[in-house]
């Protein structure tokens, strides 16, 4: 009975994981086939609203869709959200304007940012605290193949065969990953007698869609100090209050506040807030640097992002691993988050000096370091509340790195802006004077370096309460 029992949850585990890469793909497949889309559909202008509504869907999908789920289960809100996600695939393939193909992209990212969240929030349902270190990580794992493979895939489709293979390629995965969660996903309990927050989730939704809004255009169609921003700050800032006063009032909030009196909750997505500053600026701006300072070209600054990715998927495995054996969760944490912090500072004075084998070697170690703390604060959210508030601790995680992710690559932008100004220079004319690129992008690695240091701060503040490291050494 219990070999049956570990059978059906590892074959809804694969059906899972089939739906993360399925989501993970079409969210990172898009960075090199939008040149190809945007010269064919003829919408240059219109190319960060490709980027800024993907995002603003899949962040809003994300921080409401845990709550829902608490009340009413898993299963319909991951079949919904791989049905969206298969519906705007296949209409992104078949977009006949660069606006059709933005709105279409709106639609995969509220399917995207439902199944992440529900994926992850799947292995808290199903596993004890001692076993859910080793499929968090290969949930992160599936995620960072899916980083690495996408934008090769996209690349080769784009060159030999049409664009819009690089979306109907991946239908079967989706309809594979449905049929799965449908046939294998076993039926809950819905939660009765707990109204849905409409008044919370709807200031929520607006919080998050102005604060979004703001960040896409702060320092580079508005200046921060411009009236437009500073309105759009404000009412940014009048949204979130009303949204914390609903809050206070409603018998059912969508976002409880007393869950970030847990210590460990509320360090934990302050850790994956400011860790994803440095992921993320990384990922960007690294490329930027190869290819501008050192000179190198664009597959070898690809293959230097792929030392990344590597790097993290195995050390995400070991790590999880570890955590299934050990239990050691707060020194892996603090370990991997020193270990991207050396990296940071590393990047913070590189140089066109700079050897490009050294330059991958200090990739490689921020690569490790960020597999192995990416996997700790999700299981250390999820083992600091209790089972009913799974899905909104898991959203609330995941919502806090998204927003770390949007407020730090718009902060990094502001920083090059300023100093190309400094120098009077536009955006094309930067790229032709190496050093002041050099200059303009250590201001980011710094950046990063200081953001991973504070999340390194809050790992070391980590506290596993006694029954979780009881339940972890079991």
């Amino acid at each position: 009975m219990q070999q049956n029992r570990l059978r059906n949850k590892v074959v809804l585990m694969i059906a899972v994981m089939t739906a993360l890469l399925f989501a993970a793909l079409n969210q990172t497949i898009i960075g090199t086939i939008v040149p190809r889309i945007a010269t064919e559909l003829g919408g240059t202008k219109q190319l960060t609203w490709v980027f800024t509504l993907f995002m603003l869907t899949s962040t809003v999908a994300t921080a409401l869709i845990g709550s829902f789920s608490d009340r009413y289960g898993r299963k319909p809100f991951l079949l919904i959200g791989l049905l969206l996600l298969l519906i705007g695939t296949l209409l992104c393939g078949l977009a006949h304007s660069m606006w059709s193909f933005i709105y279409y992209r709106g639609i995969q990212g509220i399917g995207v940012g439902i199944i992440i969240s529900m994926a992850f929030t799947v292995v808290g349902d199903l596993f004890e605290p001692h076993e859910r270190g080793r499929w968090l990580g290969l949930m992160t794992s599936v995620y960072g193949l899916a980083s690495l493979s996408g934008p090769t895939l996209g690349g080769y489709l784009v060159d030999h065969a049409d664009w819009r293979w690089a979306y109907w390629s991946f239908l079967p995965l989706g309809v594979l990953a449905l049929a799965a969660i449908g046939l294998h996903y076993p039926s809950e309990k819905k939660a009765r007698g707990k109204p849905v927050d409409i008044a919370g989730s709807a200031w929520l939704a607006s919080t998050i869609t102005v604060l979004l809004l703001s960040l896409s255009v702060a320092g580079s169609r508005f200046a921060w100090t411009s009236p437009t921003m500073l309105a759009l700050l404000l009412l940014t800032l009048l949204c979130a209050g009303l949204f914390l006063r609903s809050q206070q009032r409603a018998p059912y909030p969508v976002l409880p506040l007393h869950l970030f009196r847990n210590r460990s909750f509320t360090l934990s997505c302050l850790a994956g807030l400011t860790s994803s500053i440095g992921m993320f600026g990384t990922l960007t701006y690294v490329p930027l640097f190869l290819q501008g300072v050192t000179l190198t070209s664009a597959s070898v600054s690809g293959y230097a992002i792929m030392a990344v990715t590597l790097s993290l998927v195995i050390a995400n495995a070991a790590a999880g691993w570890l955590l299934a054996k050990s239990g050691t969760a707060k020194w892996l944490a603090v370990t991997g988050l020193a270990a991207m912090t050396a990296g940071q500072i590393f990047l913070s004075v590189m140089d066109a000096r700079t050897d490009l084998v050294h330059i991958i070697a200090g990739l490689i170690v921020f690569g490790l370091g960020l597999g192995t703390a990416l996997s700790v604060f999700a299981l250390t959210v999820q083992n600091a509340v209790e089972r009913s508030r799974l899905g909104t601790a898991t959203a609330v995680y995941q919502l806090f790195r998204q927003l770390g992710a949007a407020g730090g690559l718009t902060v990094m932008g502001t920083v090059i802006s300023m100093r190309m100004d400094s120098h009077s220079l536009e955006d094309d004319a930067l790229l032709h004077h190496p050093e002041l690129l050099r200059h303009a992008l250590s201001g980011t690695f710094q950046i990063g370096a200081c953001a991973v240091a504070a999340a390194l701060i809050f790992a070391c503040l980590l506290r596993i309460h006694p029954e979780h490291r009881k339940e972890v050494e079991a």
